[in-house]
């Protein structure tokens, strides 16, 4: 499985998430999603596209 460096749904660099990255539902880490977005095996919102590029500008 390939290894992100940054999350596929925000783009923060997931060697800065604290929690590690997030979580599979069967509790593994994911490679793809930080913490913030993805977490057991679920997106964290439901939002689209546009949304999180708005929403990830509102954090820089």
């Amino acid at each position: 499985m390939k290894k992100y460096k940054a999350c596929q749904s925000c783009g923060m660099p997931l060697s800065k998430d604290e929690l590690g990255g997030g979580t599979e539902k069967d509790g593994s880490k994911s490679t793809k999603y930080c913490s913030h977005c993805y977490i057991n095996g679920d997106f964290t919102q439901n939002i689209t596209a546009i949304e999180m590029q708005k929403f990830v500008q509102n954090h820089m």
